[in-house]
């Protein structure tokens, strides 16, 4: 499965790709022409972030519950490292890099607005919000259409709060 880059819409891969292959695929919604290159084994490996998921998993959770929201993960900037991931079939280059930008993003911006905390990015049919939590790390989350009611935006500020006071995310790495 891959997200069209140009329209964002959901396409199927045929069968018969091999890992760290690079294709060229048409969306089967706008016709554009994809460059894909097909994920391989993760890099990081599950033992390494149990302790992690552990301790972030009932934190984002909740997130799921609502309407849109297709999934999240939680990005330290200060080692370029994906901590937590929800429910996103993407592979960890794109959302490092997603991470990365996000953070640069925030870079900038923090020099005219020092007190923004949140940003929202949007593409064709998805918005991607991001939150600062502290420092570098912040809370990711992929959603069409972004949920925008007061108990969505109670449950961001919750686990904004919880997140600051995880071990797992609270000491810089």
């Amino acid at each position: 499965m891959f997200f069209c880059e140009d329209c964002g819409a959901k396409n199927l891969l045929k069968e018969g790709a091999t890992a760290g292959e690079t294709i060229q695929v048409r969306c089967q919604a706008c016709q554009y022409l994809n460059t894909i290159t097909i994920p391989g084994p993760e890099r990081v490996a599950p033992a390494e972030r149990s302790r992690e998921a552990d301790d972030l998993s009932p934190i984002v959770k909740p997130f799921l519950l609502f309407p849109g929201v297709q999934g999240c993960y939680v990005y330290r900037a200060t080692n370029h490292q994906v901590v937590h991931v929800l429910a996103l079939n993407a592979r960890t280059e794109v959302l490092l890099e997603l991470g990365a930008m996000i953070a640069a993003n925030f870079s900038i911006g923090s020099t005219c607005f020092p007190d923004v905390h949140e940003q929202v990015i949007a593409f064709k049919n998805k918005l991607i919000l991001s939150r600062r939590i502290a420092g570098s790390l912040y809370l990711i989350l992929i959603a069409s259409p972004l949920p925008t009611s007061p108990e969505f935006m109670m449950a961001l500020n919750l686990a904004v709060s919880k997140l600051l006071s995880c071990n797992a995310v609270s000491c810089p790495s």
